[in-house]
């Protein structure tokens, strides 16, 4: 008859309990490369103090929405995602440049399926269709452009359309007048087809 040894109730306890700390440290230990991995990239890429990258490295892994302890580089672009509702203020506040909410952009899309079909199938053939020759664009006004001091009747034209004008303070004006002159800073929001719009940024 096959004998089965059981294992004594307190050794079992002690070989749960030394799994369940094998887990909490290999957790924490993640957690504090993950941490040191964030410091140095503050240090190296940024130039802050230990402490600034510490501090900074902190409120980003908890998305706890402190404000900065300074700016971080104007050319850095960050893309987050948002999840839960009200977490995209903070994301920002964290440093994210961008915050993109799955469920808030699926949706806007699911409502405008409904209300505006036609609408809708113009964006989808923007975003993914190879099917017709309209690509939108965006052109962002460089120090050294050939756009500053042109007008947007002067940029639309030869089948480009320039549907908004974004002014350097943030200021957005969709169907811009022909008569307004760009400036240093501005971009502009393009439609046409690629031949065209290729055009244009040989011209520049």
């Amino acid at each position: 008859m096959e004998q089965r040894t059981l294992t004594p109730r307190p050794l079992r306890s002690a070989f749960q309990a030394v799994r369940v700390h094998a887990r909490i440290t290999g957790g924490v230990a993640l957690l504090a490369v993950l941490i040191g991995v964030g410091i140095l990239w503050y240090s190296l890429v940024e130039g802050w103090s230990v402490l600034d990258a510490a501090y900074m490295t902190m409120i980003t892994f908890t998305t706890v929405g402190f404000e900065e302890v300074r700016p971080l580089n104007s050319d850095l672009v960050i893309v987050s995602r948002s999840d839960a509702a009200g977490t995209g203020s903070k994301l920002i506040r964290a440093g994210a440049t961008h915050v993109v909410s799955p469920y808030t952009i699926g949706g806007r899309r699911l409502a405008l399926s409904v209300t505006r079909s036609l609408t809708s199938d113009f964006y989808d053939a923007l975003a993914i269709s190879s099917d017709i020759d309209i690509h939108m664009e965006e052109i962002k006004v460089a120090p050294d452009s050939a756009l500053i001091g042109q007008t947007v009747g002067q940029v639309g034209r030869d089948g480009v359309h320039v549907l908004a004008l974004v002014r350097a303070t943030g200021e957005v004006i969709t169907s811009p007048p022909d008569t307004i002159r760009i400036e240093q800073g501005e971009g502009l929001i393009l439609l046409g087809g690629s031949d065209q719009l290729q055009s244009l940024d040989k011209s520049l």
